[in-house]
């Protein structure tokens, strides 16, 4: 399961990069994820990046300890105007047997036509990006990790949490018993009165 959600989170990324307008349509291209056609960046700096961000989700993902995955949008200025999430940590106390393939690339294919009709973003500011991510407390004492992960946990202020405006984008859901249980939450932060 994993190796599905590590596809996901790197597929999430491209795609978010197009449709927010982080660069220009020229640099992507199609490729075909989770059963459907997905914009890829292919510039390769921009590729090298990405790909260099996600070395350690990987491993937290492996190991279990990854709690949020973040692509932070910033102006010029270097503020956030927007923060799109991904919330892991139900999704580790699942049985991994209740998650198919076939029922996480239908997870993925919603998700990913909901943002393509929904998110795109036709907007003249000029913005960048960053990857960000958090681990679960209970990993965060552990030496291996980073000195300047543990000061990552909240992005934006509770001074300024009356800016920015909350959506959730989808959950995914297992059922047991015929109750619904939420394993993973997708959602954007953005800050209000920009676009």
């Amino acid at each position: 399961m994993e190796t599905y959600v590590f596809e996901f989170i790197e597929a999430f990324t491209h795609l978010i990069l197009y449709l927010m307008n982080i660069y220009s349509s020229e640099y992507f291209k199609k490729k075909r994820k989770f059963n459907t056609l997905l914009w890829h960046c292919s510039n390769k700096q921009v590729e090298e990046y990405i790909q260099q961000a996600l070395i350690p989700i990987k491993k937290y993902l492996l190991d279990k300890s990854l709690y949020k995955y973040r692509i932070i949008l910033k102006n010029l200025r270097d503020e956030v105007i927007k923060i799109f999430t991904i919330e892991f940590e139900q999704l580790y106390k699942t049985n991994s047997k209740q998650l198919s393939y076939s029922s996480f690339e239908q997870f993925a294919w919603d998700f990913f036509t909901y943002l393509e009709m929904q998110m795109f973003e036709n907007c003249d500011t000029e913005k960048t990006f960053e990857i960000s991510f958090d681990l679960l407390k209970d990993h965060e004492e552990n030496p291996s990790i980073h000195e300047s992960l543990k000061d990552d946990w909240e992005i934006i202020s509770y001074d300024n949490l009356e800016m920015y405006k909350k959506k959730i984008l989808k959950s995914m859901n297992i059922f047991d018993n015929n109750k619904a249980s939420s394993i993973c939450q997708i959602y954007v932060e953005s800050r209000k009165g920009t676009c």
